[in-house]
């Protein structure tokens, strides 16, 4: 509805109570024509109206002359224009237009919610706090109906919005803002939303105070479904582990266990959630063997990994750096409920040996997540470039939602999968070549 309507201006307050249904302002219309107008309008001491906006609008679009009294008139009370707008004015306006609306309106047990949330906010803002049950008490509303809606208000703050879409709903109101003016600016775009998230905030703080456009990498994959008849691609999005409800012990872990292979590897898992050390009581998510008879530590994060996650694996590979094979066949033996011959039986077979003297020779880690924090892709790029071969293995799990389908994206990000293949380089004319062998003459 317009600010100004039949030459008045409508306060702010009035925003307290919903707009009417297109049949109640019809038979409102109905009825003023018909039988005139009962109640006054009320206006505040600036003239700005209080209640009654839609009578006015009605009385206009009729050509008829309204009926307008001020606030302090109708309460017998001197109200002054500060009260309506000072302070805890704004607050004071609000209840006043509720205390006009309440009856004659139904508003209902939603509305009312909403009027005390107003009431709320604005006494906070306006220095003369209320609680939300005393908000609540001023308006006639359900306290708990206050509490949720505030409580989704709050969240709402957390929203990012690019062209009126919500893209990601931050875990801080802070993150929200930076992100917010990200976008805002130009500093950067949606489709790098993911990339952003796995940035420090420290960074994105940095980067939108000088103004700076954030040097994203591109992501690695795009997921796209096809419609062969319309040869239309439609991009499918990238979600998060815990915004789908997934978990990472009871579905992710799962997952692996039964198809290592998500991984990369030809992995043959022989222990989950294993606990069995002495001196501490830490669990490990998954240990398997490779093909080359090294134990493989499993880490496993839902959507981000924490700047800790390496560390926590390298313990583990040092707790069992000293397992003999005895030990790991008993390890496979309890997790698939075989017997120990039974177990060293498969072990051979994964190993394609006849003799168990290649297990744990060494151990390797692989980190499996949806996304990375710096402080763990910088350790572990120094680690592997110091040790003889790649140590530890970061997997990226993105997941993609299609309709009632979920799809599973691996893709190693550390060790970078090399390049030399695809490269021509200069030759270098100055080798000591060996001469070709000699090509036979034709005959003339």
């Amino acid at each position: 509805m317009s600010e100004v309507i039949y030459g008045r201006r409508i306060h702010p307050a009035c925003a307290a109570t919903p707009e009417m249904e297109p049949e109640q302002y019809a038979a409102l219309k109905d009825s003023l024509d018909r039988e005139g107008q009962f109640l006054p309008i009320i206006e505040g001491p600036d003239g700005r109206i209080l209640d009654g906006r839609h009578r006015l609008l009605a009385l206009e679009e009729l050509g008829r002359e309204p009926w307008v009294e001020r606030y302090c008139d109708v309460l017998g009370v001197e109200v002054r224009q500060a009260d309506l707008d000072e302070g805890n004015g704004r607050a004071y306006a609000t209840m006043a237009v509720i205390a006009l609306n309440k009856h004659r309106r139904h508003l209902t047990p939603g509305d009312l919610a909403k009027v005390a949330a107003d009431v709320y906010e604005a006494s906070r803002r306006d220095g003369a706090p209320v609680t939300q049950a005393a908000a609540a008490e001023k308006v006639g509303a359900n306290t708990r109906g206050v509490e949720r809606e505030i409580a989704k208000r709050k969240g709402a703050e957390r929203d990012v919005v690019v062209d009126g879409e919500v893209v990601h709903r931050a875990t801080s109101k802070k993150k929200a803002r930076v992100l917010q003016g990200l976008f805002d600016r130009g500093l950067a775009k949606p489709a790098d939303l993911d990339a952003l998230l796995g940035l420090p905030l420290a960074a994105l703080e940095d980067a939108l105070a000088r103004g700076v456009a954030l040097p994203v990498a591109p992501a690695a994959t795009s997921l796209f479904r096809i419609n062969p008849d319309e040869k239309t691609p439609q991009q499918v999005r990238e979600a998060d582990f815990a915004t789908l409800g997934y978990r990472e012990r009871y579905d992710i872990q799962e997952w692996i266990a039964a198809n290592p292979s998500i991984l990369g590897d030809d992995l043959l898992i022989i222990a989950k959630e294993y606990d069995r050390f002495d001196w501490t009581k830490e669990r490990l998510d998954l240990l398997a063997v490779g093909q080359d008879g090294n134990l493989v530590i499993i880490e496993l994060k839902r959507d981000d990994t924490g700047a800790d996650v390496h560390w926590q694996a390298i313990k583990y590979a040092s707790y069992l750096s000293h397992a003999a094979p005895a030990q790991i066949v008993g390890m496979l033996a309890d997790y698939a409920e075989i017997s120990k011959e039974e177990a060293e039986e498969k072990l051979l077979r994964h190993l394609d040996a006849g003799d168990l003297g290649s297990l744990n020779r060494s151990q390797r880690i692989i980190i499996a997540s949806h996304r990375f924090a710096r402080e763990v892709t910088s350790a572990v790029l120094w680690i592997n470039e110091r040790m003889d071969g790649d140590v530890i293995t970061c997997i990226q799990l993105m997941p993609y939602q299609d309709g009632g389908s979920l799809y599973l994206q691996a893709n190693t990000l550390i060790p970078v999968p090399g390049t030399e293949g695809y490269r021509i380089g200069i030759g270098d004319r100055n080798l000591d070549l060996q001469p070709a062998a000699a090509t036979p003459t034709l005959p003339r």
